[in-house]
């Protein structure tokens, strides 16, 4: 994100919606158009319902995604650190073996908050830990079925192990080091900057 970008998105966060408008890049159309409507006085959830459908709908899975990151985090808690454990309610493909998960040659899924019979069928102490975070977060499944949005977002087996591809690093004498790679869907950058560069990406100025 360009400096101009993120210090419109602090303006926005701030309150300061004339400001932001003016420095959000004209490249960044939703962006702007959010804050041309507020400005208007358009109601949010009227501004909402206006977005295309797939943008309404990156709004509600990206919540599903931190939930399932604050189980990953509470599961990395219970099982002393034992990424590879394999907790009863776990979705395994391949050998239900620990040290083929640990391999690669098994992977293993935890099922994401949200609508649906696999959320319904949840059990063990894998949806144990999924549910226990909902509560805390006071979230309920049928509340990621948005009627008003027209967003439905259904529970759905998701590896716990993020595989990254095409890792390369250039260092040039007159550049900064480029680091470049691809993640599957569902994916964030942030998680694997952090585990390169063992801090908090943001602080390190990746953004």
């Amino acid at each position: 994100e360009s400096p101009r970008s993120y210090e419109a998105r602090v303006l926005f966060e701030e309150g300061s919606l004339q400001e932001a408008l003016e420095k959000f890049p004209k490249a960044l159309f939703y962006e702007r158009l959010i804050i041309k409507r507020l400005l208007e006085g358009w109601a949010p959830l009227k501004i909402l319902r206006r977005l295309p459908s797939n943008l309404r709908l990156l709004y509600v899975s990206g919540y599903q995604s931190y939930l399932f990151n604050l189980a990953l985090s509470r599961r990395l808690v219970e099982t002393d650190l034992n990424p590879t454990r394999i907790l009863e309610g776990d979705i395994v493909r391949g050998v239900r073996d620990e040290g083929m998960v640990r391999e690669g040659s098994s992977i293993l899924y935890m099922v994401t908050p949200g609508v649906g019979r696999l959320f319904e069928k949840l059990k063990g102490d894998s949806g144990r830990i999924i549910k226990h975070v909902m509560v805390e977060e006071d979230v309920k499944p049928e509340d990621f079925k948005i009627d008003k949005l027209n967003v439905v977002c259904k529970a759905s087996p998701r590896e716990v192990f993020m595989k990254f591809r095409y890792l390369d690093l250039t260092v040039q004498q007159s550049s900064k080091p480029f680091l470049s790679f691809m993640l599957p869907q569902g994916g964030y950058a942030t998680i694997l900057l952090r585990e390169i560069l063992k801090q908090d990406p943001l602080k390190a100025n990746f953004r």
